[in-house]
């Protein structure tokens, strides 16, 4: 049975097992360049690799391109601000002016409502004195034909009861 030696590290060229005889060191010898061709397979990848990083790392930004570009935002948005507040301004200013123009509408349309209601407590007021006027004049009727009915009730009624205190006088 042979031991073979096992690599431990690829960076710390170590064999386990070492023996001080001049085998082993023969196997060292041939497995050296096992790993030396391994190693420049692995730096082939590494330079790939590092090729398509520096390419990508080309489009990355730099701090004085976020920087220029922070710039930029912000005097983007003070213009924005500006224009914002210059807008709400007008909008208030033209705000103001139709409110303006409704207050002036309801006042004018509130005066001529007040006039119609002054027109509307006249011909009430008139018409109470109608009223008032009929109920005179229905009152004065009323008493002149309670009266009438009193009177026909005050003469009836003693002649009535003469006629029958006179029929009554005469069956008897």
């Amino acid at each position: 049975m042979s031991i073979t030696p096992k690599i431990t590290s690829v960076r710390v060229c170590r064999v386990k097992n070492h023996y001080p005889h001049q085998g082993s060191r023969d196997y060292f010898l041939q497995n050296l360049g096992l790993r030396v061709g391994k190693l420049e397979v692995d730096v082939a990848d590494i330079r790939v690799n590092l090729a398509a990083l520096t390419t990508r790392s080309e489009q990355f930004a730099t701090k004085s391109d976020i920087t220029e570009l922070r710039g930029e935002l912000r005097a983007e948005m003070g213009e924005l601000r500006g224009e914002l507040r210059a807008e709400m301004g007008e909008l208030r200013e033209e705000l103001r002016g139709e409110m303006g123009e409704l207050r002036e509408e309801l006042r004018g349309e509130m005066g001529e409502l007040r006039g119609e209601m002054g027109e509307l407590r006249g011909e009430m007021a008139a018409m109470r004195g109608e009223i008032n006027g009929f109920r005179g004049e229905f009152s004065g009727m009323l008493h002149k034909a309670i009266h009438k009915q009193t009177v026909l009730i005050l003469t009836i009624v003693p002649a009535s009861l003469a006629v029958v205190a006179g029929v009554s006088a005469w069956f008897s």
